[in-house]
């Protein structure tokens, strides 16, 4: 077992101490004592190959490789349990807290031996007793954490749960198909694992015999990506598989299945509808397919859907009544997670009549029948109704009947069919569901042995003939892969298995104080714990309910509950759940995924992603939350990205991984423009002359955007005839490139994205927007073609394959590509001409979930061959890297001239972040300037003439919020002062012109709470990562870091040393930069020594004092 050394066991010491010795509130020392009690099990548990997703997990785990005595197990999980799950009285906090540092001296003794020379007793407390478990009894469903194994003819296992949590249990698997599983999945995965035992019978032993188990729980699966491994023929978890490792290919079969959809949705709310009167709508579901489509195809097309919808309107009219389905009882498109039976799923149609505590499940299919089961329906549908059977009685912990359902749209008669519950089945499925989960661990590893073991399952020999459509698709990747040559398949390989780590880090993370559990933190996380970390808006009240509209909104506010501050913004996709008064409620309850559209201070708004009829469910609670939500398509656009790379023409795959160089141009271009600068036009000349590609570095305030770009459209808008894709990582970098062009090209260009993350002055420009009001194909593809110009995020933009066949695009240009994943470019910039990539890797860089240690390239040949040994680095950085070293300098490019930061900014900013190499523009004078600013006395002198300035606070006394009351003051005094040097200069407060910048949410909050409301809409308060491509006059950064342990969250170092995230947080600044922070603290790290020395001071005091 891994522990702590003796220099962090002291540090860790020492912060035990801190906490007996200060004085303050007692919820928040119970909160970081509770940290450090976290903290310690981390410590040591925190092996590489064991992922805790719970502390209950960690103190089981210790408890038996560190022998704990039974009774110190117990408390330690008495006192996590209690703390987890909130709600004391003020009363009993003190007697949790005495409890609190009992255990944590008892474990520290244990493990370290560490001693102590005050006697501490165990408190005594008033604790709810823990039933003992009946003998002979049924439970229905157990998570277990096992710890050890024997391989008999029964598995038989020792586990821990929480109903008992510092007893270990014996259980067994009765002989059947899960037994196997269950010695298959030891075989390739270590122990501990977590499982949920299903159906478990206790006997007079205490033994417990499961006849069914999931493994790994917390990582949902689709109930759809289950129930598609299911044929007439058989089943399979390869079907999973070739889904995984094919990309997406859009068909007339899917097109129609979401038609039918929307269908069935506007039927529900008005059974009159005709045919007639939806056509139109049609048309606006997907305008780029239909524009696509020959005549012949669409009025074919209009046949079949016409068809779906007379059948759906007699069903809606007359079967679901029958059945005792009612139109006003219905939801549309609920979502719900099974944690118990690890799947989630959202369900098409979903009755609830509360009064006779009965469900309906009504999934609607757009096929035909094929093979149909003694039900007389297609396997696949049938165990896709099990599976959401399974889900209803997890949320309901059975106490609900359901009856399930599928409606056949094509059929003439009996179109709505009963689908019976069979547990065997359900069985059957969650087996199929435990194989997949399997899969994904052993497509983790760099482990080439084992990826060619899983990948030979998918040869097209192999594959039992009777699955024709996965003999399809193994046809499919074997055409590929097979043709591939081992330096491909290694790159391919290694890829997959980190896309897939970052995919299952964002559906399970991992268990820490400053980790994130992904989306199981939805049930996982305490609700303290989640509104300590911004995690979600609690307690809201709906003020207005608009989800009867064709635009589902609804409005909420604030309660006196609710915590202010959130990581969320507009655009931010999310779930939206009932409070029920428990720490389940998001699995107690359905779901409804939705977007926010607005939100301030006390208002949120949200657009739900399907209108609904029943409004039962929003009158029966007071209370809502909001809390994020994942989308899987990032992950498979990079999955298919790496594909598509295996794809590529040869030429393309060996420039890219630098076994050729790019192709050098014949003919230079001249461009000419009067506005740049000798180095920008030199730059924007390589790069137009080049053929493949051009990698164009460029630091803070050198034009990348507003001048760099604007060029590129220039040029080849108007002395070329190429049809041209402008993209950047994030919407505000999409919201500025339309800013540099729109002038210029008299806005005519597509805007693709989101209405709500799109500023409103380019929201004209939307896709979505310019196609609502067109009422034919023929002006649809008239106004396609006459843009040649297109601008979008790059996820937004690889979702659209529906452009494909209606504009090719020529040359794309993509900004912020240093945030960019290498697999969400590789594969997609093969289907262009050339590519320019616009970065700077001394920037913040793309974000990843999991530890650096498995980002690093293991295979040799890999090492060998490329300059590729880190996966986490983006695409841009690697190939300038590349080209650098490698002497193409036709092919890259650096702009070192700046026109942002003041000299005496930039005289600390270039010798520490690049190389001493950037410069300013010339003939820009304030640059270089004294400040225009007069001054009224000697502190605002100081202010405004000192351009590096720090103030050095004393450490604040909060033990676990990252905050400095301090340092929350002094920014909130200074943001007072420099409003009113601005009002005493005549000068005009805009959102343009003071910033604050701190690393922590919750010195945001702290600070916000002290300034000024009034100038909230005047300066941004948010975090380094926010501001990242933007600017401001006076840049005041608070740290807000009173413990050494925290400064590294504050910092992001690159391989070359480069500290990224201080780095863009100083290069905001155009005129003055103030840092507010302990000076002890952070001068133990060099970079911050260096850049304290550099500045001016001035004392706190002096600003807390001074009279406006």
């Amino acid at each position: 077992m891994k522990k702590l050394n003796q220099e962090q066991l002291d540090t860790f010491i020492k912060s035990f101490q801190k906490v007996q010795s200060v004085h303050c509130d007692q919820k928040e020392s119970l909160y970081y004592l509770f940290q450090l009690f976290s903290l310690f099990f981390e410590g040591i548990t925190n092996q590489q190959n064991i992922s805790f997703t719970t502390l209950f997990s960690r103190i089981a785990y210790s408890s038996v490789h560190f022998n704990f005595k039974s009774s110190l197990t117990k408390d330690n999980h008495l006192f996590r349990r209690l703390v987890e799950q909130g709600g004391l009285k003020t009363e009993e906090l003190n007697s949790l807290y005495q409890l609190g540092v009992f255990v944590l001296w008892q474990n520290l003794q244990h493990v370290y031996d560490v001693s102590t020379n005050i006697e501490i007793k165990r408190p005594h407390l008033k604790l709810e007793k823990v039933k003992s478990e009946r003998k002979s009894s049924y439970r229905r469903v157990i998570k277990a954490f096992v710890v050890d194994y024997e391989d008999l003819e029964d598995p038989k296992f020792h586990f821990f749960d929480e109903k008992q949590p510092h007893l270990k249990k014996v259980g067994f698997l009765e002989k059947g198909h899960f037994a196997k599983q269950f010695k298959r999945i030891i075989k390739y995965v270590s122990l501990p694992i977590t499982i949920n035992l299903i159906d478990t019978n206790v006997n007079e032993e205490n033994q417990y015999w499961a006849k069914a188990f999931v493994y790994k729980p917390d990582l949902l699966i689709g109930v759809t990506s289950i129930s598609e491994c299911f044929q007439a023929d058989g089943e399979s978890s390869l079907f999973y598989l070739a889904k995984k490792v094919l990309p997406n290919t859009g068909s007339i079969y899917m097109l129609i299945g979401n038609i039918v959809n929307y269908f069935l949705d506007e039927l529900i709310h008005d059974s009159e509808l005709s045919f007639k009167e939806v056509i139109p709508t049609i048309f606006q579901l997907a305008p780029l397919e239909f524009a696509k489509m020959p005549d012949d195809a669409l009025r074919n097309l209009l046949k079949k859907v016409e068809v779906h919808f007379d059948n759906l309107k007699k069903v809606v009219k007359n079967e679901l009544i029958d059945t005792g389905i009612t139109k006003e009882k219905a939801y549309l498109e609920p979502s719900f997670f099974s944690p118990e039976y690890g799947i989630q799923g959202r369900l098409d149609l979903y009755h609830f009549d509360k009064a006779k505590k009965q469900s309906d499940i009504v999934e609607l299919k757009s096929g035909k029948l094929f093979k149909a089961n003694g039900y007389g329906l297609n396997e696949n549908h049938y165990i896709q109704t099990l599976l959401y059977d399974l889900i209803m009685e997890s949320v309901y912990n059975g106490r609900v009947k359901s009856n399930n359902y599928i409606l056949y749209s094509s059929l003439d008669a009996k179109r709505l069919r009963y689908a019976p519950r069979v547990r065997s089945k359900q069985y059957k499925s969650l087996e199929i569901r435990n194989d997949i989960v399997l899969i994904e661990d052993l497509l983790l590893d760099q482990n080439q042995e084992v990826f060619d073991n899983i990948f030979n399952g998918l040869q097209p020999d192999k594959v039992p003939k009777t699955f024709n459509f996965l003999k399809r698709d193994a046809n499919a990747f074997h055409e590929v892969y097979s043709q591939s040559n081992a330096l491909e398949k290694a790159y391919y390989k290694s890829f997959f298995a980190f896309i897939n780590r970052e995919f299952q880090h964002s559906k399970i993370g991992r268990h820490g104080v400053h980790e994130t559990n992904g989306l199981a933190s939805l049930w996982l996380d305490p609700m303290n714990e989640k509104i300590e970390n911004f995690r979600i808006l609690s307690y809201l009240e709906i003020t207005e309910n608009l989800s009867l509209e064709k635009l589902p909104i609804i409005h909420l506010e604030m309660s006196e509950k609710s915590a202010k501050l959130s990581r969320f913004r507009i655009g931010d996709i999310a779930v939206f759940y009932p409070d029920d008064g428990t720490e389940k409620s998001a699995l107690n309850n359905q779901l409804f995924k939705c977007t926010l559209v607005d939100m301030n201070v006390n208002k949120v708004s949200i657009r739900l992603r399907a209108r609904q009829k029943n409004l039962e469910i929003f009158q029966q609670f007071k209370y809502w939350h909001l809390e994020s939500d994942t989308l899987d398509g990032g992950f498979k656009v990079q999955f298919d990205g790496i594909f598509n790379f295996l794809k590529s023409p040869d030429e393309y795959k060996q420039k890219v991984l630098g076994l050729l160089p790019p192709e050098k141009s014949k003919n230079q271009v001249f461009y000419n423009n009067s506005k740049l600068t000798e180095e920008q036009h030199e730059i924007v000349n390589r790069a137009i002359s080049s053929k493949d590609y051009f990698l164009l570095w460029g630091p803070p305030g050198t034009g990348k955007t507003s001048v760099m770009i604007k060029s590129f459209v220039d040029y080849y808008y108007n002395q070329t005839d190429l049809n041209i894709i402008l993209l950047a990582y994030t919407n505000r970098a999409v919201d500025e490139i339309c800013q540099s062009i729109d002038a210029l090209l008299g806005g005519e260009y597509i805007r693709i994205g989101s209405r709500y993350a799109t500023l409103e002055k380019f929201k004209p420009r939307l896709l979505s927007l310019k196609t609502e009001g067109i009422q034919s194909r023929g002006e649809l593809q008239c106004s396609l073609k006459s843009n040649r110009v297109f601008v979008s995020t790059v996820s937004s933009f690889q979702g659209r394959t529906d452009l494909s066949g209606i504009t090719d695009f020529d040359l794309v240009i993509i900004d912020e590509a240093s945030q960019l994943l290498e697999p969400m470019l590789v594969g997609f910039l093969s289907k262009f001409k050339k590519y320019i990539l616009i970065g700077d890797h001394k920037q913040l860089p793309a974000v990843v979930g999991q530890d650096k240690a498995k980002t690093e390239i293991t295979d040799t040949l890999i090492l060998e061959k490329t300059n590729l040994s880190d996966m986490s680095c983006s695409l841009f950085e690697r190939m300038y890297s590349m080209s650098k070293m490698s002497g193409w300098d036709w092919s890259y490019g650096g702009l070192m001239h700046q026109g942002r930061m003041h000299q005496k900014i930039l005289d600390f900013v270039s010798p520490n972040f690049y190389e001493n190499k950037l410069e300013v523009i010339d003939g820009i004078d304030r640059l270089v300037d004294k400040p225009t600013f007069e001054s009224k006395d000697e502190l605002t002198n100081v202010l405004i003439n000192e351009r590096m300035l720090f103030i050095d606070t004393p450490l604040g006394e909060e033990l676990t919020k990252k905050t400095n009351e301090a340092e929350a003051n002094v920014v909130s005094k200074l943001a007072d002062i420099w409003v009113r040097i601005y009002h005493d200069n005549k000068r005009d407060l805009t959102s343009n012109d003071i910033g604050i910048i701190t690393p922590f949410r919750s010195q945001i909050s702290m600070i916000g709470d002290l300034m000024n409301p009034q100038l909230s809409k005047k300066i941004t308060l948010d975090t380094i990562e926010r501001y990242q491509g933007g600017s401001r006059n006076q840049i005041i950064i608070s740290f807000a870091v009173s413990q050494y342990q925290l400064l590294d969250s504050i910092s992001n170092v690159s391989e070359e040393g480069i500290d990224r995230k201080l780095n863009v947080a100083l290069t905001r600044a155009k005129e003055n930069v103030i840092l507010i922070g302990s000076a002890a603290i952070l001068k133990k790290k060099e970079i911050y020594k260096k850049l304290i020395d550099y500045c001016s001071f001035i004392d706190y005091q002096e600003i807390l004092n001074y009279e406006i």
